[in-house]
């Protein structure tokens, strides 16, 4: 390990580390549902005793390619790391009430994660230009969805996180034909779409209507809009190895 930075802000616990075998960047985030409990048996990677320091425990996980999430006790210097992560829905079979949990996350605060990606909502509407830039000062670019599981996915994001409003009705993706007309591509590249959600006869916009959104009234399928109008962006990022 050549570094190692600890951020405690109370309710989260931010552990980074840059490993020696490829600078692998790992963050782990305290989740306080799961505190307490315990994963058992066939869920358990690793069971150590006397380490009393979270952040050895937390490396013990990072150097396991198997260890998804750990419970730690500092007072006893149990560590113990799990092959899976536990959230709200998802709860582990054990309990001990001298436990810390802690979940390796692959995006940062505020993103979300599928596969190896992480995803990220706009707070404010913005033209398709100024999304662009701010997916870019974000280390980030417009998502491009390419397969029915990452559409499906997005769709279930946005549906958890909003309601149709005249402030809220599509969110921009990374897609336009801008340059050839109906030759619908990525943003800034040559880069064809692979995967569409079209709505019921979209496109439709012609050279009006460049960019593609998901559509609230058309229950979030795809639509093509001018690039003009104001929507929240959806950016996408790779994840953390």
């Amino acid at each position: 390990m050549k570094r190692h930075h600890i951020f405690d802000t109370g309710f989260y616990f931010y552990s980074i580390f840059a490993l020696t075998n490829g600078e692998t960047n790992l963050l782990f985030k305290r989740r306080e549902n799961a505190d307490g409990k315990l994963c058992m048996d066939m869920d358990s990677v690793f069971d150590k005793t006397q380490i009393y320091d979270t952040s050895v425990c937390l490396f013990e996980c990072a150097k396991d390619s198997g260890c998804k999430s750990v419970f730690h006790a500092r007072d006893t210097g149990n560590c113990t790391g799990c092959a899976a992560s536990f959230d709200i829905s998802t709860q582990p079979s054990g309990q001990d009430e001298g436990f810390r949990y802690y979940m390796q996350q692959r995006c940062t605060e505020g993103w979300n994660n599928l596969a190896n990606s992480c995803y990220y909502i706009t707070e404010q509407n913005m033209n398709a230009s100024q999304g662009l830039e701010t997916c870019q000062a974000l280390n980030a670019y417009p998502v491009t969805v390419d397969s029915e599981e990452e559409n499906n996915y997005l769709k279930a994001l946005i549906n958890s996180k909003y309601t149709y409003t005249d402030d809220v009705r599509a969110f921009f993706i990374g897609f336009t034909d801008n340059e050839t007309e109906d030759a619908w591509a990525k943003h800034g590249t040559n880069d064809q779409m692979i995967f569409q959600d079209w709505g019921i006869s979209e496109p439709n916009g012609e050279t009006r209507e460049n960019c593609v959104a998901f559509y609230f009234p058309s229950d979030l399928k795809w639509v093509d809009l001018s690039c003009s109008i104001e929507l929240r962006m959806i950016c996408e990022m790779e994840a953390l190895a």
